[in-house]
């Protein structure tokens, strides 16, 4: 008795067309990060301050934050200060959907505030209110500094218990 080799349809495919799965894992990763910008507010963000150059003044690489809706960025942002704000990009291979930002000095409002019990500060944005970037002590320090150097108006609240 002979056998037959089993046909396999998707194997086959897969080996003509090589190329369907490398561009199916790339869609779906554009997908899944935009869609977190989303979620994450970053879009709205982009919608009121969005950045037509990168930042001209000194910056910070391969930074953290959390947005709203437990959306954590960690150590794929780049934060900048210079005299007309604070500059946030994404880096280059996970931009999708999120353009760099500039956000004038007097658009924030920045308090101290803990998240799960790490010491950080709470940004707020004047024309976006319903969202939020959480980022550790350290860099909120330096945004601050920048800030008060740059002769900017960031508002600082009082924390909230």
């Amino acid at each position: 008795m002979i056998l037959a080799a089993a046909q396999d349809p998707v194997g086959d495919f897969l080996k003509a067309n090589w190329w369907v799965l490398p561009v199916f894992v790339v869609l779906w990763g554009w997908f899944i990060i935009s869609l977190v910008a989303r979620l994450s507010g970053w879009s709205l963000l982009a919608g009121r301050y969005r950045a037509n150059a990168p930042s001209e003044g000194e910056q910070w690489r391969f930074q953290s934050a959390q947005m709203r809706y437990m959306s954590h960025y960690n150590n794929c942002l780049t934060f900048g200060a210079g005299p007309q704000g604070l500059y946030i990009a994404m880096l280059f291979l996970l931009r999708a959907g999120h353009p760099p930002l500039l956000i004038p000095w007097g658009e924030m409002e920045i308090q101290p505030k803990k998240y799960w019990l790490v010491a950080g500060y709470e940004l707020r944005f004047r024309q976006v209110p319903d969202v939020y970037m959480w980022v550790r002590q350290g860099l909120g320090e330096k945004i601050l500094r920048a800030s008060q150097g740059s002769g900017g108006g960031i508002r600082t609240a009082p924390p909230i218990g």
